[in-house]
């Protein structure tokens, strides 16, 4: 009888031993560690902490992609550590009942089971707390090319609002902003775009993610087709979408700053940003460009840490859904892609700084965009000030110049660059350039339509 007693004594014991010591090394493990349980391999604490730093601290891309990832990872190690300390509860007990008799190192492992539970609960109630941190309008969204983007919401708001705000007389008042009409004429609660400016995945696809040079020299069909590339529902930023957003800040009374000398914002050259190519901020040569998201928060749409960046400055975007030819404005009313849906308006961007009924010159000028005239003859297009293309008084806060090329077919990039100054901001528009048109100063931004 005693043998038995002693048998099953030495095997508590030894299954004590057992969950102590791995227990034991989960706990005071160093970094790149992982032990072996039944379940399989998990990381010791210092190394789950290592990769939870990391998760955390690589930028805006890791805190959306790694606070889920980080959120799983923290609850299975806690349900682990959890399982270590009912393992240990029971070896103890069964010690205990068979003879009184109670290992200091079984107690040192339930301690240190507790502890890593502690420490597990903390990670998930942090990863959880990120991701509450922008309410939803942030999403990581996985493309067909296999990149995570990280996108911005931007809900949408009808006429009325518009209306009620700026003082504009927009009709139908219950209609929504063209930017958030699909080609089928449906409304789209939200539209999704880039909350960073389109960058190379290393295989010539455009992601939306932060720390990376902007996607460069593409022309206008190029940067099209690659948008369009990253699956259904993808394209290029629609310059309805683009005019959104510009009335959202307006109606919020904020006009961001940006990289618009030379990596600084030529108005408070305190707002820096690390310039791709190394060189120092107002540093007047280079490609200045800066890389994605390391500008102030200034210079996010909505002055926040988290918000659409680089918008104005930094580099020029070409957006989809308008052009001219000879002067006249082209345009998609419901975000449509195909240009031969788009709708020829009785508006011409005519010699002498104006808008007209018809091109009487040809011309290539600038002007201040709130400056933009009108000929007697022209008659108001409430389309085209929706899409932030004529000025009117309610809307001629919007910061930029307008670069225009009556000849022939031209393209619309928006925002300005790196070295505008003045001439960059929400309202820049270029239509100077054709469908060719290819430069380090030209980049992109891809959308998402829900």
């Amino acid at each position: 009888m005693y043998e038995d007693i002693d048998a099953r004594l030495e095997a508590a014991t030894s299954k004590a031993e057992n969950a102590s010591g791995i227990i034991h090394d989960v706990a005071n493990g160093a970094e790149g560690e992982f032990v072996t349980t039944e379940n399989g391999q998990v990381p010791t604490i210092p190394e789950f902490l290592k990769q939870l730093d990391d998760e955390i601290n690589t930028g805006a891309d890791s805190i959306l992609t790694g606070a889920t990832q980080a959120r799983d990872d923290a609850e299975g190690f806690r349900d682990e550590s959890e399982q270590f300390l009912i393992q240990t509860g029971n070896l103890t007990q069964e010690v205990s009942d068979n003879k009184d008799i109670t290992d200091q190192n079984v107690i040192t492992s339930t301690e240190q089971a507790t502890i890593a539970t502690e420490q597990a609960q903390i990670a998930f109630n942090s990863a959880s707390k990120i991701g509450d941190v922008t309410g939803g309008m942030v999403v990581n969204r996985l493309d067909a090319n296999g990149n995570q983007n990280v996108m911005y919401k931007i809900p949408m708001f009808t006429n009325k609002i518009v209306n009620d705000v700026l003082g504009t007389n927009w009709l139908p008042e219950e209609a929504p902003h063209p930017g958030f009409i699909r080609p089928d004429g449906t409304t789209m609660p939200w539209f999704e775009v880039g909350m960073y400016v389109a960058s190379n995945d290393g295989s010539g696809n455009p992601v939306s993610a932060p720390f990376k040079r902007p996607f460069d020299s593409q022309d206008f069909d190029t940067a099209k087709a690659k948008c369009q590339s990253m699956g259904d529902g993808w394209g290029l930023m629609t310059n309805a979408q683009w005019a959104a957003i510009a009335l959202w800040c307006l109606m919020n009374e904020y006009q961001p700053t940006g990289n618009t000398y030379y990596g600084q914002s030529h108005e408070k050259k305190h707002q820096t940003s690390i310039r791709q190519d190394g060189l120092i901020v107002g540093d007047a040569s280079g490609t200045a460009q800066n890389l994605t998201g390391t500008g102030a928060k200034e210079w996010n749409h909505n002055n926040s840490a988290i918000g659409i960046a680089d918008l104005v400055g930094n580099i020029w975007e070409w957006v989809d859904g308008l052009k001219i030819v000879d002067g006249q404005i082209i345009v998609s009313e419901n975000n449509d892609p195909i240009e031969a849906n788009w709708i020829a308006q009785a508006a011409y961007l005519d010699d002498g700084l104006k808008l007209n009924s018809e091109r009487l010159d040809t011309t290539s000028t600038n002007v201040t965009w709130a400056s933009l005239g009108k000929s007697e003859t022209y008659i108001s297009n409430q389309l085209l000030q929706q899409l932030m293309i004529e000025t009117i008084t309610e809307t001629g806060a919007a910061l930029g110049r307008l670069y225009y090329n009556n000849d022939g077919e031209r393209l619309p990039v928006r925002g300005g660059f790196w070295s505008n100054t003045s001439g960059a901001g929400v309202a820049a528009l270029a239509l100077d350039g054709d469908r060719a048109s290819r430069s380090t100063s030209r980049g992109f931004r891809p959308a998402y339509f829900e």
